[in-house]
C-alpha cells in the first residue's frame, strides 16, 4: 500500500515515456529500473547496473534485487547477479576488473568473478549499507562507509574477510563523542560522500555541512581538508572525483552553484565553472583537464583551462531529476556515463555520452 500511494504521488507529478532518438553524441541503453546506481569497470567496458531501494520504499520487490551487467559497446545485459536477498548500496571493480564486489543494506558483502560473473563468497559487513571504494594500490582491500555513524569508514580485506581498520572520529570518552558527533548545533553531521586519494595514503570525507575531512590511512589521524563555517544540514556537496595522478579535486557546490576544480593539496580552487540553477551534478575527468555537470536535461562540458568554452549536449528524454544523478567520465576520458534519474513506468535508461563523435 505505501508503494502504490508513492507511486500515485509521483504519477500526479509527471508521466515518463521510453527513451526517445538522442543526439548523435549520445546513446541511451535502455535500463528496467525506476531509479538506479551504477559502478564502471575499470576498462570502460562495463557497467554493473542496481536498483535504489528508496522508490520502493525499502519494500523487497525481488525483480529489483538482481544487479545487472551491460557492456557498454553494445548496450546488451551480459548477465544479472543475483542470490542477494536485500538492495545493493553501492558496488565496486577491482583495480584489475577481475572482480565486482557489492554492498547490501542487509549488512553482506558479496564478491564475484567477472570472468564468469559467479559468486565467490559473502562476507558480513555493517547493517545498512553504504558507499564502496577499492583503495589505491591495492588488490584486496576495500574501504565503505558506515551508516550511522559520521564521517567512519571501514576497510576490508577481501582476502581474509577481515575488517583491517576504522577511520572513525576518537575522543576521550563516549560522552564527548556524542556530544560533538550527534549533539552539535544544527543536529548530527554525517558523512555524504568519500574518495581514497589516488596515494593510496588517505581517504577525503565530505561532511553533511560541505567541511572536507582527511584521514591517514597509517595512522587514523585526520585534519580538515575544507572547513565551513555553516553548522545547518545543507549537503552541499555530494560527490567528489580525483584526477588520476591525484593533482586535482572536482566537486560540485549545490550552494554557490558552481563546479569546482581545486588544486588537491592545498585546496585552493584552480577554476569555477559558474553552472546555474538547474545542475545537480558534476564530474572531473581522469586528466584533470576537462569538466562537466548535467541538469538531467543536458549535459555541459568545458576544459578546465577554458572555463567560458562551454559544449551543451542535450538529452532528448523525460526522465526527471529527482535527486542526484550519476555524472562520471569514462575511464580513458573519451566520454561521460549518466544515470541516477528516475523512470516511473520501470523503463529507464543509461546515457553514454562521447562529445567528440
Amino acid at each position: 500500500m505505501v508503494r502504490k500511494s508513492l507511486l500515485v504521488l509521483l504519477l500526479l507529478m509527471v508521466c515518463l515515456p521510453v527513451v526517445q532518438a538522442q543526439d548523435a553524441r549520445v546513446t541511451a541503453i535502455p535500463i528496467p529500473s525506476m531509479l538506479f546506481s551504477y559502478t564502471l569497470s575499470p576498462d570502460g567496458r562495463f557497467a554493473a547496473v542496481f536498483e535504489n531501494g528508496v522508490m520502493q520504499n525499502e519494500t523487497v520487490y525481488p525483480e529489483y534485487l538482481p544487479v545487472r551487467i551491460y557492456d557498454l559497446a553494445s548496450g546488451e545485459e551480459i548477465a544479472a547477479l543475483t542470490g542477494q536477498t536485500d538492495y545493493t548500496s553501492d558496488a565496486a571493480f577491482s583495480p584489475d576488473g577481475s572482480l565486482l564486489v557489492s554492498y547490501h543494506t542487509n549488512g553482506y558483502l558479496y564478491v564475484w568473478d567477472t570472468a564468469s560473473w559467479e559468486l565467490l563468497k559473502r562476507i558480513p559487513a555493517f547493517p545498512g549499507g553504504g558507499l564502496l571504494r577499492w583503495l589505491p594500490g591495492s588488490g584486496s582491500r576495500l574501504a565503505g562507509r558506515i551508516t550511522g555513524q559520521p564521517g567512519s569508514v571501514a576497510v576490508w580485506d577481501i582476502e581474509s574477510d577481515a575488517l583491517t581498520a576504522l577511520l572513525t572520529p576518537r575522543y576521550a570518552t563516549w560522552q564527548e563523542h556524542k556530544e560533538v558527533e550527534f549533539n552539535r548545533p544544527g543536529g548530527p553531521n554525517p558523512m555524504v560522500t568519500f574518495e581514497p586519494v589516488p596515494d593510496g595514503a588517505h581517504v577525503l570525507v565530505v561532511m553533511s555541512t560541505g567541511e572536507f575531512r582527511e584521514w591517514e590511512m597509517a595512522t587514523g589521524d585526520s585534519k580538515i581538508w575544507r572547513a565551513v563555517d555553516e553548522e545547518r544540514q545543507m549537503f552541499p556537496v555530494r560527490e567528489i572525483d580525483f584526477s588520476a595522478d591525484g593533482r586535482r579535486l572536482g566537486y560540485f557546490d549545490r550552494t554557490s552553484r558552481q563546479m569546482i576544480v581545486a588544486d588537491a593539496a592545498s585546496g585552493a580552487v584552480v577554476t569555477a565553472f559558474n553552472t546555474g540553477e538547474a545542475a545537480r551534478s558534476g564530474a572531473l575527468s581522469p586528466d584533470g583537464e576537462t569538466a562537466a555537470w548535467t541538469d538531467g536535461v543536458s549535459v555541459f562540458v568545458a576544459p578546465v583551462a577554458e572555463p567560458e568554452a562551454i559544449m551543451t549536449i542535450p538529452l532528448t528524454t523525460e526522465l526527471r531529476v529527482q535527486g542526484q544523478p550519476d555524472l562520471e567520465f569514462l575511464p580513458d576520458g573519451t566520454g561521460l556515463v549518466l544515470g541516477g534519474l528516475t523512470s516511473l513506468e520501470n523503463q529507464n535508461a543509461l546515457f553514454i555520452i562521447k562529445p567528440e563523435e
